[in-house]
């Protein structure tokens, strides 16, 4: 685990990784800027599992690589700080991937929670290999939290590349899959806080175009060609001195939740995040195209869905 600073959930976090009902792991939190509150945070854990490394600002990939490097297991299990990993989170990827000794990576679906404690909706990924392979040309299916790797591999393919500041999970998922098995299990085992201060929301624009760029350079090793890390500049340029206005900030943290809360059907609710990502962001055409979408009758609304599934994959569509 990569972290840089305590947002006051910290300690919950570490606390679900402590309380596995499977035991035998070392716990590497690797303390990006040798921040003093996640040293007291860790301290007060008081768990000799725990390997606790205070580094200088390196950021998420590099900080990342130095817990690859770092770690001695066969596996490297992935935790985001602020999230929930559920009891039996280890114990059920580890016997998964102990029987099925061909998976290199391996994944859980995942409980969405709001920061106002609203229930979200779970986030089921695709489960079996060539589903996953069929998908992930098009977005990421793991969550980057749940996964279990082989270190082993994660080393022979260089880890994180180092020139993915964003999306440098999705750039591994996509080098693993391609030579070897992947898997996700269904079972929800981790709860991930959505966060609005979190680099999906904050700097999603940017994050979408480093997975972009990640599909470009799968689809360049397929066909035998040469990645071309030219590619990567304007958007190297983009995280120059950015910073997204605080009511954008609000606008897109209220839209995401609403649109989790959307699919699951709890439209009453999912209207009420649209209405305040309207009230910060008054003009967003396709905001307000969800806030109608929530008075639509559910049998209609499943007829849209699975037509706008079809046409956003074949068009490759993402919304921010």
């Amino acid at each position: 685990m990569a972290v840089n600073r305590d947002d006051g959930s910290l300690k919950s976090t570490v606390q679900s990784i402590l309380n596995q009902s499977f035991t035998d792991f070392e716990y590497i939190i690797i303390n990006d800027g040798k921040d003093p509150d996640v040293i007291n945070v860790v301290n007060d854990c008081n768990d000799d599992r725990i390997r606790l490394k205070n580094i200088e600002k390196v950021g998420l990939t590099r900080a990342l690589n130095y817990g690859l490097n770092f770690a001695k297991g066969d596996y490297i299990a992935r935790q985001d700080g602020g999230d929930i990993s559920l009891e039996n989170r280890f114990r059920a990827q580890v016997d998964f991937l102990q029987k099925n000794p061909d998976i290199a990576l391996l994944g859980t679906s995942i409980r969405n929670e709001s920061l106002e404690g609203d229930f979200l909706g779970n986030t089921v990924f695709p489960s079996k290999d060539q589903e996953i392979k069929s998908h992930i040309v098009f977005q990421n299916t793991f969550w980057h939290g749940t996964v279990i790797f082989k270190r082993e591999i994660a080393l022979r393919l260089k880890g994180y590349r180092d020139f993915f500041k964003m999306a440098q999970d999705y750039d591994l998922w996509l080098r693993i899959s391609e030579n070897y098995k992947v898997h996700n299990l269904k079972e929800i085992l981790y709860v991930r806080t959505v966060d609005k201060n979190s680099i999906s929301l904050m700097s999603k624009h940017i994050q979408m175009k480093y997975g972009e760029i990640a599909r470009i350079f799968h689809k360049d090793r397929q066909n035998n060609k040469k990645e071309d890390l030219s590619q990567l500049e304007p958007v190297e340029k983009l995280l120059t001195n950015y910073s997204k206005p605080v009511n954008k900030v609000n606008a897109d943290y209220f839209f995401y939740c609403g649109r989790l809360l959307l699919t699951e059907r709890n439209k009453k609710v999912a209207r009420s995040y649209f209405i305040q990502a309207v009230k910060n962001q008054p003009f967003h055409i396709v905001t307000i195209i969800f806030l109608f979408v929530t008075f639509i009758p559910n049998i209609i609304l499943n007829r849209i869905e699975k037509i706008w599934k079809f046409f956003q994959k074949k068009a490759n569509i993402q919304l921010q």
